[in-house]
C-alpha cells in the first residue's frame, strides 16, 4: 500500500459547461464535512443535466476477518490475495427522463496493474454492520472492468446499465488480480469521497394548457378563460344595438345581439347569422337559409371589457380560432383605450375578411394588424401580415404590447402558432410609421399609449364598401363561430 500523500485541492475537480472534467492531482488533507452530497451541472447546448452523488455508504469486507466490520476506515480495498471486496452505495434522487451515462468514480490511493470489476448488489447492507459473513452477493455480469490503475487518480467504472431511475444504487467491487486497489472512502477527506456521476436528459416539459404572460410582463392583471356556462357580466359588456343606420362602415349591416355570444366547453363562441326577418322584430326567425326572399338581415355580437388595464406599458393576449372567411364575414380581436377624443387609440390584433382587394379572394392564411389613432381614419398602412399556415383551422395566440415609456414609444404585434410556440414579431409601430407619420405627433402617440387598454371581441358582417363585398345573397351564409379560449392582460 502506498502512503497517503497530501494533495492540492485547487485542481482536483473541474467542471465545464459540457459536464465533468477529471484532473488527477493532489488533494488537501483538510476535512470539509459540509460538502454538498449532490451537485448538478447543465449542458447549455444539449440540455442534458449531470448530477454528482457522493456515496451514502461504503466499506470493505475481508475473507480473513469474516466477522469484522470496516465501515469507519478511510479506504476500502479490493484484492484477491488476501481476498477483499469493496462495497459502495449511492442515494440517487432527482433523476428524470433518459439516463445517458452513469459512472462510479473512486480516488485510488494506490495503483494496480489490473483493477477490479464492478457488479450490482442488494442495497440491504449497512455500512457499520456489513461483514464477509453477511455480505450480499454480486448480481449478474460485471458492469465494468478496469485495467491498470494509476496512483492518486480518479478511476471510473461505467455502470450506466444499472442506473435508470431514482433510489438506492448499490455496487460491489470484486478483484481480478492479486495487485490490490484501495479507494478513498467517504470517511476520507471530502474531496476524495466516492462519486456517482449521472448524466441524463430530462423529459420535455408538458405542453402548456394555459395562456400565460410573456417574458417581461410578470403580473397578470386580468383574464378570462370562459370556464363557466355563461359570459361573466363582471368582466364583459355586451353591446346590443341595431347598426343599420349607425356605427362605422364595417358594422352598418350588422345587428349586434347578446344571444350570439355564448360560453360552452371552455370557450367563448361568437356567432354571425343571417335572418329572413329583422332579428330585432323576430329573433327566432329562421337562420342561415340558402336563400332569403327579399331583404336579408344579419346579426353578430360585440363584447368589450368593462375596465382598462396596464396604463403606460402592458400586453394583451388572445388564444382564439378564427372562422374561415366568406364574403361579408368580418371577425376581429382588438384593444382600445378609454379616450374618445384625439387621444383615442385602437390596436387591432387581427381582422380577417374574404377579399383584398375588393372582390378578389385573399389568402386564407393572411390577416390584418392595424393601429388606429385619434380616429378610425388615421391608421397605419401596409397592415397585412402572414401567411401563417392553418390560420383558420386551429387556435393561435395573438398579442399586442404597448409601451409609452420606451425611448421611442411603440406598439408591437406578435403571433404564436400555439401555446408554447415562439413569439413572432409581426410589426412595430411608432409615431413615424407609414400611414400615421406626420398625422400624429410623438407626444400625442405617447399620450395615447399612456392610458390603459381593454379587450374587444366582435364578429360583424361587412356591407358593400370600398374595401370589401357584402355577403352573397345567392349563397348560404353560415360561417363558423369565432372561438376564443382565453384573454389575458399583463403588466411588468
Amino acid at each position: 500500500m502506498n502512503p497517503r500523500h497530501s494533495l492540492s485541492l485547487a485542481f482536483l475537480l473541474a467542471f465545464s459547461s459540457a459536464g465533468l472534467l477529471h484532473c488527477a492531482t493532489d488533494v488537501a488533507d483538510d476535512r470539509d464535512d459540509d460538502i454538498d452530497p449532490v451537485t448538478e451541472n447543465i449542458d447549455s447546448a444539449t440540455g442534458a443535466l449531470t448530477k454528482t452523488f457522493i456515496a451514502s455508504a461504503d466499506t470493505e469486507v475481508a475473507q480473513a476477518s469474516p466477522t469484522k466490520n470496516f465501515g469507519t476506515v478511510t479506504k476500502f480495498g479490493v484484492d484477491s490475495d488476501p481476498v477483499r471486496h469493496g462495497y459502495v452505495k449511492f442515494d440517487v434522487s432527482g433523476i428524470s427522463g433518459t439516463v445517458n451515462s452513469a459512472k462510479i468514480r473512486c480516488y485510488a490511493w494506490n495503483g494496480s496493474t489490473d483493477g477490479p470489476a464492478v457488479y450490482t448488489t442488494s442495497s440491504s447492507w449497512g455500512e457499520t454492520t456489513l461483514t464477509w459473513n453477511n455480505k450480499p452477493a454480486a448480481s449478474g455480469a460485471a458492469l465494468s472492468d478496469v485495467g491498470a490503475v494509476t496512483y492518486k487518480t480518479w478511476v471510473e467504472f461505467d455502470v450506466t446499465k444499472a442506473v435508470k431511475t431514482n433510489g438506492a444504487a448499490s455496487f460491489v467491487f470484486i478483484p481480478t488480480s492479486t495487485d490490490s486497489v484501495e479507494c478513498a472512502s467517504r470517511e476520507d477527506v471530502a474531496e476524495t469521497r466516492p462519486q456517482l456521476v449521472v448524466t441524463y436528459t430530462p423529459p420535455p416539459p408538458p405542453p402548456p394548457t394555459k395562456l400565460t404572460c410573456p417574458t417581461g410582463f410578470a403580473t397578470e392583471v386580468w383574464r378570462d378563460d370562459f370556464d363557466g356556462t355563461a359570459l361573466d357580466a363582471n368582466k364583459w359588456q355586451v353591446v346590443v344595438q341595431n347598426n343599420s343606420s349607425s356605427g362605422g362602415a364595417f358594422t352598418q349591416l350588422t345587428k349586434m345581439l347578446a344571444e350570439n355570444a355564448t360560453v360552452s366547453g371552455g370557450k367563448l363562441h361568437v356567432a354571425s347569422k343571417r335572418h329572413c326577418e329583422d332579428p330585432y322584430v323576430n329573433r327566432s326567425a329562421a337562420e342561415h337559409p340558402a336563400k332569403c326572399a327579399g331583404t336579408n338581415y344579419y346579426s353578430g355580437a360585440w363584447l368589450k371589457g368593462k375596465t382598462t388595464y396596464a396604463p403606460g406599458k402592458g400586453v394583451m393576449s388572445f388564444l382564439a380560432k378564427i372562422p374561415a372567411p366568406q364574403p361579408g364575414v368580418f371577425p376581429a380581436l382588438w384593444a382600445r383605450n378609454s379616450f374618445g377624443d384625439t387621444r383615442y387609440g385602437e390596436l387591432d390584433l387581427i381582422e380577417t375578411s374574404w377579399d383584398a382587394p375588393k372582390g378578389k379572394q385573399q389568402d386564407v392564411n393572411v390577416f390584418i394588424a392595424t393601429t388606429h389613432l385619434q380616429s378610425a381614419s388615421i391608421m397605419t398602412s401596409n397592415n397585412g401580415v402572414g401567411p401563417f399556415a392553418n390560420l383558420v383551422t386551429k387556435p393561435h395566440v395573438f398579442e399586442v404590447e404597448w409601451d409609452a415609456n420606451a425611448a421611442v414609444p411603440n406598439v408591437k404585434y406578435y403571433y404564436r402558432d400555439e401555446l408554447g410556440s415562439a413569439r413572432i414579431l409581426l410589426r412595430t409601430v411608432t409615431a413615424s410609421s407609414p400611414g400615421i407619420s406626420g398625422r400624429v405627433s410623438a407626444d400625442n402617440f405617447k399620450t395615447i399609449l399612456s392610458d390603459g387598454y381593454r379587450p374587444y371581441i366582435d364578429f360583424a358582417v361587412s356591407p358593400d364598401n370600398p374595401w370589401t363585398v357584402s355577403p352573397d345573397v345567392a349563397a348560404t351564409y353560415n360561417p363558423e363561430d369565432l372561438e376564443v379560449d382565453s384573454v389575458i392582460v399583463c403588466k411588468p
